[in-house]
């Protein structure tokens, strides 16, 4: 946990620079009796600007803070390895786990991601881009090699990005999973398939429990291309949370909303917090969305390892 303790404490002290700053700005606004209206309105404006900052690297230094307490050790490791999956194209498979990789990578943690998606999207924004990201992608993942693949790996999290159909790598992958993320978005089309996906989930699961009863392979929906907050939810959308809810599906309260910035690490092969100079509109919201996706998928892992090792709390 080295890389994660340098990055708490760059974030940290990045976060004293700010509060001084701040604090000098509070300073002026006290005392600043003679000063003429243009100015106080500069102060306010500097004033919003550095607390929104800080709030980001605070938000980001939380993230930190979760994976320090991440019981991992050398005694023992617990590596979970994360399925993204739905048998329907374009519900969000990769951006969801570029979007996770990435920021959890940022944190400070080990992560690899193995591009099982024939198109190899993944792969090819690692190969062909210019981000600085620590992160590690392997592609050409197929049945054949998966699981030598996956033994090789000793990374903190390992993704694997899923073909937008069922194939034999697909179950493979999800029986060999510790978790499995179901992205869907809010049409009559992706309901359907995200079922065949959860069907395919417990189908695997029920496999594994031949050979070993405790056996479970957790999974949650992921809304995904959601409106941003404050907009407007359609029908269809509040009618397939009801449906979830009342089929007693489970889903992160944490939806990935359709953001720029998300299809624009894309086209620029870059990470969200590399787009910077490339005034994506409100980077800031699809930042603090992902972070309180990362935080949520984070500690619901750490559940799963609480319920592995129950005695090591």
């Amino acid at each position: 946990m080295e890389a994660t303790s340098d990055v708490a404490g760059k974030s940290l002290e990045l976060w004293h620079v700010l509060a001084i700053t701040l604090a000098g700005v509070r300073h002026r606004e006290t005392s600043c009796d003679g000063l003429a209206a243009t100015k106080l309105v500069t102060l306010c404006i500097l004033h919003v600007a550095v607390e929104n900052i800080a709030a980001i690297y605070l938000r980001h230094c939380d993230i930190v803070a979760i994976l320090q307490r991440q019981t991992i050790s050398q005694e023992r490791e617990f590596m979970p390895v994360i399925a993204v999956s739905n048998p329907k194209g374009g519900a969000g498979k990769s951006t969801t786990t570029l979007l996770l990789a990435t920021y959890l990578a940022q944190s400070g943690a080990s992560v690899c991601v193995l591009d099982a998606d024939p198109n190899q999207p993944i792969m090819d924004w690692k190969t062909n881009g210019l981000s600085k990201t620590t992160l590690k992608v392997i592609g050409g993942i197929k049945e054949s090699n998966l699981m030598e693949v996956l033994d090789a790996q000793n990374d903190q999290f390992v993704f694997i990005d899923l073909e937008g159909t069922a194939s034999v790598l697909v179950s493979r992958s999800i029986a060999m999973s510790d978790f499995v993320i179901i992205p869907v978005q809010a049409s009559a089309v992706d309901v359907r398939q995200a079922g065949k996906a959860i069907r395919a989930v417990k189908d695997e699961e029920k496999v594994a429990q031949r050979s070993n009863m405790l056996r479970k392979i957790p999974y949650r929906v992921l809304m995904t291309r959601t409106p941003a907050p404050g907009a407007p939810v359609s029908s269809v959308q509040r009618q397939l949370e009801t449906e979830l809810v009342d089929a007693k599906v489970p889903r992160f309260r944490t939806s990935l909303a359709e953001r720029l910035a998300y299809k624009a690490i894309f086209v620029e092969r870059l990470t969200l917090a590399e787009l910077g100079e490339h005034k994506v509109g409100n980077l800031e919201a699809a930042y603090q969305n992902i972070h309180e996706l990362v935080e949520e998928l984070v500690e619901t892992l750490r559940g799963l390892d609480r319920k592995r090792y129950p005695n090591e709390q």
